[in-house]
């Protein structure tokens, strides 16, 4: 579980998979963690957690009551669905009226807005529908869709979300399997291996903060996080002859 938004990017908290009571299948095994992290979570930290922001697995009934339930706001990817509600809103928003048109400065395209209210199978309450068409100038065409259980976040706002988990994904999961051996396992105790992990979250949270919260100037954001790494272990290594650092804090 990490943080959208501006960086830093942090771990906030994990959730190890339980052979014996987790399903041997990769997606529901996935869905089953996320929920019983998703619990715990906002049981010890309350009032810390106001959206969680999930890929097109988690687009259905359980997954959506499981976060309204946990007071939880849903932002959740929507691709290919055989839900027929999901259809059935697909069909709706294609025929709707635009409800916003703005340029993203960032990807180069303009993005046409839609939504819609709609209610899935075996939801109580009613779902916004969100269509987020991107158009090049090279009149390339594509699209983002999502439901949401809330009606008031901004559809820019919610446009900068989807955009925001992807870089997590693309980021930061990344570069814990190349650079913090995440995908590699040195040793089989579950206990072991869960201390493991928090301590590789708690050096890769310690790092982003401090070069995000303490390194500045144009020459460090120059500077790849590899290479501000590299720099400060030589720093380190430095330190027993000479007190002259490479990046001044102060």
């Amino acid at each position: 579980m990490s943080l959208i938004g501006n960086e830093p990017r942090l771990i906030i908290d994990f959730e190890l998979y339980k052979g014996s009571e987790d399903s041997s299948k990769k997606d529901e095994g996935e869905l089953t963690i996320a929920k019983r992290l998703l619990s715990r979570v906002t049981k010890e930290h309350k009032c810390t957690i106001d959206v969680v922001v999930y890929d097109a697995l988690a687009c259905n009934s359980s997954c959506i009551n499981h976060c309204i339930s946990n007071k939880v706001i849903p932002v959740i990817h929507v691709k290919d669905s055989n839900i027929i509600s999901i259809k059935e809103a697909k069909t709706k928003i294609n025929k709707s009226n635009i409800k916003e048109i703005w340029q993203d400065g960032k990807r180069d395209c303009e993005v046409t807005a839609y939504e819609e209210s709609f209610y899935m199978d075996e939801v109580t309450d009613p779902l916004r529908f969100v269509k987020f068409r991107k158009k090049t100038k090279t009149n390339k065409y594509s699209q983002v869709l999502l439901v949401t259980s809330d009606f008031n976040i901004p559809l820019q706002t919610l446009y900068k979300m989807m955009h925001m988990r992807w870089d997590i994904e693309n980021s930061l999961f990344n570069k814990l399997k190349t650079y913090s051996a995440l995908e590699h396992c040195f040793i089989h105790h579950p206990n072991a291996i869960e201390a493991l992990l928090y301590l590789m979250s708690i050096a890769t949270n310690l790092t982003q903060l401090f070069i995000f919260r303490r390194l500045s100037g144009s020459e460090v954001k120059l500077l790849t996080q590899k290479e501000i790494v590299r720099l400060l272990e030589k720093d380190l290594y430095r330190l027993k002859y000479t007190r002259k650092y490479i990046f001044d804090t102060t």
